[in-house]
């Protein structure tokens, strides 16, 4: 019997050293798998840890706004010249209306002001007694008014003839109004160094903010126009004057390093 069992004994040993080394291998296996799985996994995480640092360092950046101005003349003048006449009887009415205008044409001809520049308007004419709101015996019958409209790039020259208007009020015209616009249509021939300058006005503030952040200045990031306005010289209002002034302001992004 003790033959027997030793014989058991020697035939399951081979079985058991098999499952004990399946085992074995099958738990190296997996501490294998779990140490490949946690650097992956460390690795991984420093990779992103990395990307993000990266990510955030380089979105980060300042927005700045950047200004150009520059003084400058108007290149084009609108003037408006209204006169009228007044008479008891139509004919006069168009005879002096007639002769107001040639006087006008005839001063504007004498500050060497183009013909092709100056354009004359339809005379209108009211009939005074015909206007239920006139009562006053000692106005005349009849009233006419006009206007000559000058639009010329002679700015000089027309300036010289506004300020001696007088002449014609001296020679009998009457004059009801005078209307002067001045204009500034050379824009796109300052645009280009007008939004040099405003870009390099702009690069200089962000300079100046990452110094006192201690940061690089990088590259832009993102840059937009503003709108180009015209107005006068002393920065009022409207178009009187024929000195201007021409501005722009950029907005920039630049990276920060």
């Amino acid at each position: 019997m003790a033959f027997i069992g030793k014989g058991i004994f020697l035939l399951w040993m081979p079985i058991i050293f098999l499952r004990k080394r399946r085992y074995l291998m099958k738990t190296v296996r997996s501490i294998l798998s779990a140490i490949i799985i946690a650097l992956g996994v460390i690795i991984a995480g420093s990779l992103i840890q990395s990307g993000f640092i990266a990510f955030k360092s380089f979105d980060q950046f300042v927005t700045v706004k950047g200004l150009a101005e520059q003084n400058t003349k108007a290149d084009r003048v609108i003037w408006r010249l209204m006169f009228n006449y007044a008479s008891d009887t139509l004919p006069d009415v168009y005879q002096g209306m007639e002769s107001a205008q040639k006087k006008i044409l005839a001063f504007l001809e004498a500050h060497h002001i183009p013909a092709i520049d100056i354009q004359t308007q339809p005379i209108a004419i009211t009939d005074n007694q015909a206007q239920s709101y006139s009562s006053s015996s000692n106005l005349k019958r009849y009233s006419a008014s006009s206007s000559l409209v000058v639009m010329s790039d002679q700015v000089d020259l027309l300036n010289t003839a506004l300020q001696q208007t007088n002449e014609l009020v001296q020679s009998g015209i009457v004059l009801s109004g005078s209307e002067v616009h001045y204009l500034f249509t050379k824009l796109n021939e300052v645009k280009p160094t007008m939004l040099t300058a405003a870009t390099a006005n702009a690069k200089e503030a962000a300079n100046t903010f990452a110094k006192n952040a201690n940061n690089q200045l990088g590259g832009i990031r993102q840059a937009s126009q503003g709108l180009f306005t015209v107005r006068n010289a002393d920065d009022s209002y409207g178009d009187n004057s024929p000195d201007k002034k021409v501005r722009v302001v950029t907005t920039v992004q630049y990276y920060l390093k």
